[in-house]
């Protein structure tokens, strides 16, 4: 099989995983926020395997990957989830998706990411930004400029962080944005199971710097209702 052609041009990789359910009520606003800004990207996906499947089309992905979701052995995940309430205090966010529907959701993270490594590999040189971009998410806001940003940072929402880091949507460096990536791959190091913990755990650990930015979005869900963002001091959320 003749391997994918990428232009060495290209300087962003945005990486989208998980369930389509709203992307096509999401895809407007993600083009206009995020998409119609980086310049020329290349856009990998992984992603369930279900009815919504042919939306997928929306995205123009240079290489998706479509699988069922799986089933993962919990451990003890679910005794870590609530031990976490003791770590950071009877206000922390709980698993609201379950143990595995967040395995699914780490294991797909990292399985988008190997695709924008196997196509670094292809190219032979890194991309200069990578983005996290969920399917869901209905953009209030747009992406900042990139090229006046450092990529040896990685850049977050300001809110929803949950006493960890908001892990909805980032973007940094290639070689910073693998350690965004990595959780899946270091599940039994962490102190408790708690995706904004776990990420701010993987992110602080390789000390790379966290800048804020000022991106906001809704989260759309499949009945209509679209979440809101949660801002408050005590959860690390910058308010300013």
């Amino acid at each position: 099989m003749n391997e994918q052609i990428y232009d060495n041009d290209v300087e962003v990789a945005v990486l989208v995983s998980g369930q389509l359910r709203t992307l096509d009520v999401c895809i407007e606003s993600i083009k206009a926020a995020v998409l119609d800004r980086v310049g020329k990207y290349d856009l990998f996906a992984h992603v369930n395997l279900d009815e919504n499947i042919g939306k997928l089309q929306l995205l123009n992905a240079k290489k998706a990957v479509v699988t069922p979701q799986p089933l993962f052995d919990p451990k003890n995940y679910v005794v870590n989830n609530l031990n976490i309430k003791d770590t950071f205090g009877p206000d922390t966010r709980p698993l609201h998706a379950g143990i595995q529907n967040t395995l699914c959701q780490l294991w797909r993270l990292s399985e988008t990411n190997k695709l924008k490594l196997e196509a670094e590999r292809i190219r032979g040189k890194q991309y200069k930004w990578v983005i996290r971009l969920r399917p869901d998410l209905l953009f209030l806001s747009c992406i900042e400029n990139i090229s006046t940003l450092n990529p040896n940072y990685i850049y977050l929402p300001k809110v929803c962080n949950f006493f960890g880091y908001n892990d909805s949507f980032g973007f940094g460096g290639s070689k910073v944005m693998d350690v965004y990536y990595s959780r899946y791959l270091n599940l039994d190091i962490f102190p408790g199971f708690h995706p904004e913990t776990m990420l701010k755990y993987v992110i602080d650990k390789s000390n790379i710097e966290v800048k804020r930015t000022d991106v906001t979005y809704l989260i759309q869900r499949k009945d209509g209702l679209q979440v809101g963002l949660i801002r408050e001091e005590r959860f690390g959320d910058v308010l300013e």
